[in-house]
């Protein structure tokens, strides 16, 4: 589908998602209700006609300011490499010539690599949050039967672990 078969609002959303590449936001942003924003912005992501005109944008943007993912990373690595050469303090001790920048340049190319996250949202299959509501509920009066049950079922416990019926 072309850009002209898209919609006005996705083509707003893909607007805005190129912005901060936050889905939930770009779908506010692009008029859509704050109450369904979150799933509306993750299923416009799944659709191959909207996939498609964002990477086209990605990369009309790349060839015009000449910012690539790699151009990106290799300015990232020569920060780092420059921070990390040794220097001298007042006193004549051998320091790191800037410790921060390399430690923040490390930082940023961990995060290329997906080492680390800063949130993670974790669905269940229809979407919704898995924690939004208790598996289990604790009451004064439950058993420790039921407890060793709960902790089995959330998969702390081994089979006989800690099995008071031996």
């Amino acid at each position: 589908m072309s850009e002209s078969k898209l919609t006005q609002k996705q083509q707003c959303f893909i607007n805005e998602y190129l912005v901060d590449l936050n889905a939930t936001q770009a779908a506010i942003r692009a008029g859509y209700s704050e109450k369904t924003a979150k799933s509306v912005g993750s299923e416009n992501l799944t659709k191959p006609d909207i996939q498609r005109a964002i990477q086209e944008a990605i990369s009309k943007r790349e060839i015009r300011t000449e910012i690539t993912q790699d151009k990106v990373l290799s300015d990232i690595e020569d920060i780092k490499r420059h921070a990390m050469n040794d220097a001298f303090d007042a006193q004549g001790n051998k320091v790191m010539n800037n410790y921060p920048a390399a430690l923040k340049a490390a930082e940023l190319q961990g995060k290329h690599l997906g080492m680390w996250v800063d949130k993670a949202e974790i669905t269940g299959k229809n979407g919704k949050d898995l924690i939004a509501e208790p598996i289990f509920k604790l009451s004064n009066d439950t058993t420790p039967a039921q407890m060793r049950a709960m902790a089995k079922a959330l998969g702390s416990l081994g089979n006989d672990e800690y099995d008071t019926n031996k």
